[in-house]
């Protein structure tokens, strides 16, 4: 189940499986991949129609974060997705243009509910609402004139032609003359339960009709018991999601698409540090209702949540691999192979760096979440993560960090998302000054860590402001020298660069293009500068005439006339921390002329 956030995937899924998994999300938003098993027995009872037949063992159900910082969970296996939610009072929005744009990559067949309809203009619920479907729903819906009816087609057609546009046929559930070759919209209220048995008997008879070749039939005699996929020999499974689970250790849930799996068999997954092999501890099935189901075996296709040791730095998104009982070495290795290949797919594996952010999440699905956001935020870069709570080894480390990485550790801290912090963590990180950022709500996290990078950006471009030197080229206007001694009062016009207050300024006696050091006698910082009518400025560009005040030179005896006269350039006195602080912290207030008068001056002042 794809879709844009906040259109209601998780409430059309409690309707399915008549739970209230909605109301425990924190800040209203699904944040992590969850997964449901729905029995055969349950879906006859909920569907409750003759004509709809259930030839299928039952139905797995993934909801999917709608948030736009999980666009990974969202690309990740999108051929299990076969419902895209929307909100018929908004149309397509982005995160749901995304998702059928990955359906469409991955050839999957899919429908569209549309969602909310009870908030269409006029909607009056009534006490039948739960089991409106079908001819009384359509009637509700198109054959009546009303507000209701009316505001449904405008939105309904909406939707059609914005699914045109991206190449699509569409049409509502009774108006489709090909399943083959239309999408079908259902038009749903997952907050009533309106339309919902319709959603179910359309999702059955879209998977049954595309899975005609993968459905194998059992029979007795000429009695029809049930249906079940067919598992070939070959085994297929994939890691979802993977998270510590008090008690359990950490565990990856995994859809399985193809063969067994069985308690004690041997298994190889993808880890951050290389591959890992480990045998199954335990096998368990979550099941509508809530709790842990412990199996033996299961077959695919079905969710599983794997128990085994090593499984800490699993990666979500890749391959599980099954080791053959008796399997010699080379087919070992082989496997060992693919699964190092696997590995390198992975956007988890990635450089860490000195200076940057740890982050800590409760699954690796939430840690690539954060990952996808910083590698966005101007440089912040990460230096280690891991799943779990936080703890006193997990602070230190992030002391440890920011005074290896000095000025560059500014922004060293550590995000927390979902996880809980020890107490004797909180406490060890007030006293060593490491900024713990927590919250289970994954756009408040973000929030709070863009304010503190702003902010860490804008103290450190103040303390860089005494440091950086900005490059200026000036000549003498004639004239127009007021003070000819400490302090020195001067007419100048700007020929390159800028100059601004607190720019310290020399003369260069000798050739200014040789390679050859020359004599520089430093005349001291501009203390203020004034323009022609006499108002005080902070800076001054190209060809503007201003006159400056400088003070503080190297010598008080430093005078115009004596050593120095109107023939000479006054230019900025460069040096090269003031150079590598324009690097850090002003490239937005730097040309491309001042780049080049730059690297002139830094030749001239023999500036390594």
């Amino acid at each position: 189940m794809m879709g844009h956030v906040d259109a209601g995937k998780t409430r059309v899924l409690d309707g399915l499986r008549n739970t209230q998994v909605y109301l425990g999300e924190a800040g209203g938003i699904t944040q992590q991949i969850g997964m449901t098993f729905v029995a055969a027995e349950k879906l006859r009872k909920f569907v409750a129609h003759p004509a709809v037949s259930t030839d299928i063992p039952g139905v797995l159900l993934l909801d999917r974060p709608g948030h736009d910082s999980f666009s990974h969970l969202r690309h990740r296996g999108a051929s299990l997705c076969d419902l895209v939610v929307v909100d018929i009072t908004k149309g397509l929005e982005r995160c749901t243009l995304e998702s059928i744009e990955a359906l469409r990559a991955q050839k999957t067949p899919f429908m569209i509910a549309l969602n909310k309809i009870d908030r269409l203009y006029g909607w009056k619920p009534h006490a039948t609402d739960t089991t409106l479907d079908g001819d009384d729903l359509v009637t509700r819906l198109t054959h009546t004139k009303s507000p209701t009816s009316s505001e449904f087609r405008t939105k309904a057609d909406r939707c059609v032609v914005q699914l045109n546009e991206l190449g699509f046929n569409a049409a509502l559930r009774w108006e489709v003359p090909d399943s083959r070759r239309y999408l079908t919209l259902v038009p749903v209220s997952a907050l009533t339960g309106v339309g919902m048995r319709d959603l179910v008997r359309s999702i059955l008879q879209l998977t049954q009709q595309n899975l005609v070749g993968t459905l194998a039939v059992r029979g007795d005699g000429n009695k029809q018991t049930h249906s079940q996929l067919h598992a070939t020999e070959q085994f297929r499974a994939s890691v979802l999601e993977v998270q510590q689970v008090p008690g359990m250790g950490a565990t990856v849930d995994c859809v399985l698409f193809r063969g067994n799996l069985c308690v004690g068999d041997e298994i190889m997954a993808c880890g951050l540090t290389g591959v890992i092999s480990t045998r199954v501890r335990a096998l368990k099935l979550s099941r509508t209702g809530g709790g842990l189901e412990d199996r033996r075996s299961v077959t695919g296709t079905i969710g599983v949540k794997i128990v085994a040791p090593g499984l800490e730095t699993a990666l979500a998104g890749t391959k599980i691999f099954l080791v053959p009982k008796g399997c010699g070495s080379e087919l070992s290795k082989a496997l060992r192979d693919q699964a190092k290949l696997e590995t390198l797919k992975s956007p988890m594996v990635s450089d860490t760096r000195e200076g940057g952010v740890c982050i800590q999440a409760s699954t690796m699905g939430s840690l690539e979440a954060l990952l996808a956001f910083l590698s966005r935020t101007k440089d912040v870069s990460v230096s280690a993560m891991s799943i779990g709570e936080v703890n006193r080894k997990d602070v230190m480390r992030a002391s440890a960090v920011a005074r290896k990485a000095g000025e560059q550790g500014r922004l060293s801290a550590i995000i927390a998302f979902d996880v809980p912090i020890a107490k004797e963590a909180a406490e060890l990180a007030r006293e060593l000054g490491v900024k713990i950022f927590a919250s289970d709500v994954i756009y408040r996290l973000f929030d709070q860590f863009v304010k503190f990078v702003e902010e860490s950006y804008r103290e450190g471009k103040e303390d860089a402001r005494n440091v950086a030197v900005f490059p200026c080229s000036l000549r003498i206007v004639p004239g127009c020298v007021f003070n000819k001694k400490d302090p020195i009062v001067l007419g100048v016009e700007v020929t390159a660069g800028v100059l601004k207050q607190g720019t310290p300024l020399c003369v260069v006696r000798g050739d200014a293009t040789s390679q050859e050091a020359s004599q520089v006698i430093d005349l001291g910082r501009v203390e203020s500068i004034q323009d022609h009518h006499r108002k005080n400025v902070n800076s001054a560009r190209q060809s503007d005439k201003v006159s400056v005040r400088l003070a503080g030179g190297c010598s008080s005896s430093v005078s115009f006339g004596r050593h120095f006269d109107m023939n000479d350039e006054l230019v900025s006195r460069m040096t090269r921390p003031g150079i590598d602080a324009l690097k850090a912290h002003f490239m937005d207030e730097m040309t491309e002329q001042d780049w080049r008068l730059t690297v002139k001056l830094k030749r001239v002042l023999s500036i390594s």
